[in-house]
């Protein structure tokens, strides 16, 4: 999950069903977090997370006939884990700060050819994908800051995981776009086995 994007979920499970009707009664916020590799083996006992995650709001939902719920959530900021909390709930919580990007003092002109840079190399890598990059360059000329370019584009390419955790980890937007250009570039290179669009989520 990325700030600037907004994401179809499901919710299933107990435990996330209840934490879900628990956000809905409160401030309908919710925040994606990934846990760190090698959890398959502590799953059932809270295995740590990345200390970087994204902050999204629930901003429509159908209650299914079962009790589950599909919902959008959109992506708010991005938010450091400060301490999780010690709960009797069957879901995960924790006291969360907000990260704000950091921009450089640079000229316009820079920021524009970083965006464009970006969209070559996004158009190469998604060659299917055009009302997406129609829609980019639109939103580019209706003056999109390059976070939430970098974040779009850094949620929406078939990058690999690991990538994707990079890109959600630096709050400096400058070399976030260095960043981002050379992981599309990688991919070129190096193609996965990912499509554009991603499918929806069965999460």
């Amino acid at each position: 999950m990325f700030p600037h994007v907004v994401q179809p979920l499901r919710v299933f499970e107990p435990r996330y069903v209840e934490m879900f009707e628990a956000a809905l009664a409160d401030d309908h916020l919710i925040s994606m977090a990934v846990l760190e590799s090698g959890w398959e083996s502590e799953y059932a006992m809270e295995p740590p997370i990345h200390p970087v995650c994204c902050l999204g709001r629930i901003i429509s939902h159908d209650k299914q006939p079962d009790g589950t719920y599909n919902f959008l959530l959109a992506g708010v900021q991005r938010v450091r884990v400060i301490q999780e909390h010690e709960t009797e709930s069957p879901f995960r919580s924790a006291d969360v700060e907000l990260v704000e990007d950091i921009y450089q003092s640079i000229p316009s002109e820079v920021d524009r050819s970083l965006q464009e840079e970006i969209l070559v190399s996004f158009r190469s890598l998604t060659p299917d994908g055009g009302v997406a990059h129609e829609s980019l360059e639109k939103l580019i000329e209706e003056r999109l800051s390059l976070g939430a370019l970098t974040d779009i584009v850094g949620y929406s390419a078939p990058l690999p995981t690991e990538q994707k955790l990079r890109l959600l980890g630096e709050f400096d937007v400058r070399r976030r776009a260095d960043l981002l250009i050379e992981s599309l570039k990688q991919s070129l290179v190096e193609p996965n086995a990912k499509v554009f669009p991603p499918e929806f989520s069965n999460n």
